[in-house]
């Protein structure tokens, strides 16, 4: 850790580094947004003798608790939201990916023992649980509007194509949408349109980019390669290719999409909400890797380290 008297970390960006595919513990690592705290094991830092487990997937902030989700651990931690001091194990969790806090409830998308008989868990903010969501298939990555939750179906261990859509209060399917080959991430504009990013699969299917109004299918925008992490900053569009940085931008009914080629294995992608875009580089998915700083042209201007396999990035704004 940079500042070893620095105490709060509540403030940044955080990557969950995936740590090696079953042989290895993943860990946070935590740069604050003026770049003056940084830390490469964030949670070991703070408690020594806790280890959050095998694939660190998720991170999301509550009102008291961060809850860190890891896949093959079977499990979910929460910490203290500012100290980041341990506070409980979710135990039993059948896969994990990516937890979620809405109206005061962790929502947290499970594929199950399969990759095929996933569901949504659902725990008040300090970890005891009120609710199952029977999804089936592998929800990955939601997104909660207008009392709804709109949940992507990833490929899991199998093939989907659905973009569900949950009535929160009856934790009911509303409605499915059926979209492009593996829906994985899902954003919304400011006008409440929402975009989800189909990656595709490796037997042919490429990726989508597909606009949905009123719940209902308005476009679907055929893209090249396998395609994911859609981001949004000020309705502007971006996501990723294995080695390449998509930004995309709607005008009227057309889309003008410019691409960047980077020299790195893409694993992730982020956008603060100050506008600043982040990929994060696996490398040789086995050793250290680095989060990567783009400028608005998708040109690299600063790398800094990371843990092993840094996959996902995420971010949080003081209140």
């Amino acid at each position: 850790m940079q500042d070893n008297n620095f105490t709060e970390f509540d403030n940044g960006i955080y990557v969950a580094n995936e740590g090696v595919f079953n042989g290895g513990n993943g860990t946070v690592s935590y740069i604050s947004f003026d770049g003056q705290v940084t830390a490469n094991d964030l949670i070991k830092d703070v408690n020594p003798n806790i280890d959050i487990g095998n694939i660190v997937q998720g991170i999301a902030f509550g009102e008291e608790y961060a809850c860190v989700t890891a896949n093959n651990a079977g499990q979910a931690m929460l910490f203290d939201v500012v100290t980041w001091e341990y506070k409980k194990t979710i135990y039993g969790l059948k896969k994990p990916r990516y937890p979620y806090f809405i109206n005061g409830l962790w929502y947290i998308t499970e594929w199950g023992n399969s990759g095929n008989d996933g569901g949504i868990s659902v725990y008040l903010e300090s970890g005891e649980k009120v609710g199952y969501i029977n999804t089936g298939g592998a929800p990955e990555k939601m997104l909660e509007q207008d009392g709804k939750l709109y949940v992507t179906m990833s490929l899991g261990f199998n093939t989907d194509n659905r973009l569900i859509i949950i009535d929160l209060a009856s934790e009911t399917i509303l409605k499915t949408l059926s979209l492009g080959t593996g829906p994985n991430s899902i954003v919304k504009n400011s006008d409440n349109v929402l975009y989800v990013l189909c990656g595709g699969d490796f037997v042919g299917n490429e990726s989508r980019l597909v606009v949905i109004k009123n719940d209902m299918v308005e476009k679907s925008i055929l893209l090249q390669g396998n395609c994911s992490d859609l981001s949004i900053y000020k309705d502007i569009l971006y996501f990723h290719s294995f080695d390449k940085v998509y930004k995309a931008q709607f005008n009227s009914n057309q889309v003008n999409i410019k691409s960047q080629s980077q020299d790195a294995s893409i694993y992730g992608l982020g956008v603060s909400p100050f506008g600043e875009i982040y990929i994060t580089n696996a490398k040789d998915f086995n050793s250290q890797g680095e989060l990567i700083q783009l400028d608005n042209e998708l040109n690299p201007i600063s790398t800094l380290s990371a843990g092993v396999v840094p996959g996902q990035i995420f971010f949080r704004e003081k209140p």
